[in-house]
């Protein structure tokens, strides 16, 4: 991401733990608010379903967040933010890049899990850290109702991607409810096309 500043010599420590290690696809520093305080970033996530998407949506569970890693040990997980990450070039390839229907939301959600698909592993280190200015991306995407619409969006595709059409138009079909109700415009609409695109 554009809003990340990498610490001295973490480009180099990623490298040389993803070259001795072949089962890495994708490899993450630690991201951190700032190198003085190394106040870590929760940034590990569990794959998207329905279901959990619903329960949260509805209010049925707690919303869905990231999770902080374990400290100071390397970690596998489902799918991370990947602000700041190291792609091996041939895995990254054989899966076919990046999705380009992803912008800004769940394009992460989506490659880890394309990664993990194909064999490799996913991995945040703690050998390595970023700084992430979080939320520089979001304010070059218009204003915060149109960036939740983004991640309504995105939420949509990756649902259908990995569901069906129908896990997308019932996540439509709630979601125009529900932020409908809440006033949530940017998100209503992009749920509406969801039901009925």
């Amino acid at each position: 991401n554009p809003d990340t500043v990498w610490e001295a010599g973490s480009l180099d420590k990623l490298v040389s733990i993803a070259s001795g290690d072949a089962s890495i696809g994708l490899l993450s520093p630690a991201l951190v608010d700032d190198f003085d305080s190394g106040t870590a970033q929760a940034i590990v996530e569990h794959d998207l379903s329905l279901r959990a998407t619903l329960l949260s949506m509805t209010r049925l569970r707690p919303p869905i967040r990231p999770e902080f890693a374990p400290a100071g040990i390397d970690t596998d997980v489902e799918w991370l933010h990947a602000a700041a990450a190291l792609v091996r070039s041939d895995v990254l390839r054989s899966i076919g890049g990046w999705d380009e229907r992803f912008f800004l939301f769940a394009e992460d959600a989506d490659l880890c899990r394309r990664v993990r698909a194909s064999g490799y592993r996913v991995v945040l280190t703690v050998a390595a850290r970023a700084q992430h200015l979080r939320g520089a991306s979001f304010e070059l995407s218009g204003t915060a109702d149109d960036t939740a619409g983004l991640r309504t969006r995105a939420l949509a595709i990756y649902l259908e991607k990995y569901q069906g059409k129908l896990a997308r138009r019932t996540f439509g079909a709630v979601g125009t409810v529900v932020y409908g109700l809440g006033r949530r415009r940017g998100q209503a609409r992009e749920a509406w096309r969801a039901l009925t695109r």
